[in-house]
């Protein structure tokens, strides 16, 4: 799941024009059972710890909605 920072705000799963205008990116990877395997920050701005906080939670509750969403574990 990719989240972008802009201006002090999270948009999960950004547009190319969001992305275009961002100030850093993250892009966290889930597995089923929810433990993260992977983690990627982009872009020249920064996150705070709450930032950090904020994008694993809601990376591991999207995973779980796409997961369901597509029927797969």
């Amino acid at each position: 799941m990719t989240t972008i920072k802009i201006g002090g705000n999270l948009f999960v799963d950004p547009s190319l024009e969001e992305e275009n205008v961002m100030e850093t990116r993250m892009t966290v990877t889930a597995r089923d059972d929810g433990l993260i395997c992977a983690m990627q920050k982009g872009g020249s701005g920064s996150l705070t710890s709450k930032d950090i906080d904020n994008i694993l939670d809601i990376s591991a509750e999207k995973s779980k909605e796409l997961r369901r969403l597509l029927n797969i574990k």
